[in-house]
């Protein structure tokens, strides 16, 4: 399989599930001590597309653009990508 598709089909799929999770936070407004909902974006790279700052950086916006503020970035070695993040203001 193309690689390129992979890679699309990937980041398809993270719009979506931010699409549905927006729906979520929009349908928790209303609820008193509603559970805060914070995503888990993948930061290392298993098998194609090589998951790099671009990519990170394409997860985050997709997650801003569905409403969530926050994040938390996941890599099991704890090795991060220091080029997708913003610098401290």
């Amino acid at each position: 399989m193309n690689t390129a598709r992979i890679g699309t089909i990937a980041f398809f799929s993270l719009s979506l599930a931010c699409q549905q999770r927006g729906d979520a936070i929009a349908r928790s407004d209303s609820v008193p001590n509603a559970a805060l909902i914070i995503p888990w974006y993948q930061d290392f790279t298993l098998g194609p597309p090589r998951y790099e700052a671009a990519q990170i950086r394409a997860q985050k916006k997709a997650g801003y653009d569905n409403g969530f503020q926050s994040w938390i970035l996941w890599n099991p070695k704890s090795n991060y990508t220091l080029a997708a993040l913003e610098p401290q203001s």
